[in-house]
């Protein structure tokens, strides 16, 4: 009965991880598309200042947070639109580190599960192995 209890825990637990880890793919994955999106409108032919959505990332995560925040809109010129560039630069990098260290935690939790799982299975064995010497004693 503990060890399921402490499966259930752990299974909790991997579960939230997976939620982290799939919170900070998206996030990279939606800084990585504005990075490409400022790229190309800096390269444009168009004049300056012009206006421009401008999304907010939030800083960390936390259990009821999206990768993004808010989109608000800017008129902005070319050095702004490079200092932006340069934050989503900044929050990428954090949020890779960020997701680097919620993958090792998955992988720990992961680990612990196998060794409660591998332990359960060693007892069931030897439940097992216990209750058919008994019977083979009994029987002969």
């Amino acid at each position: 009965w503990v060890l399921r209890a402490s499966y259930a825990a752990t299974q909790a637990d991997l579960m939230a991880a997976a939620e982290k880890v799939k919170y900070y793919n998206e996030m990279k994955k939606k800084l990585r598309d504005e990075i490409q999106r400022a790229q190309t409108e800096l390269s444009e032919e168009r004049p300056w200042p012009r206006d421009r959505r401008v999304v907010v990332f939030p800083q960390g995560y936390t259990e009821d947070a999206v990768p993004v925040e808010h989109v608000e809109n800017r008129r902005i010129d070319k050095q702004d639109l490079r200092a932006i560039l340069d934050e989503y630069g900044r929050l990428l990098r954090t949020v890779g580190e960020d997701a680097q260290l919620q993958n090792i935690e998955m992988q720990n939790v992961l680990q612990k599960q196998q060794q409660t799982l591998q332990m359960m299975s060693q007892i069931s064995k030897q439940l097992h192995d216990t209750a058919m010497a008994v019977i083979r004693k009994i029987g002969g």
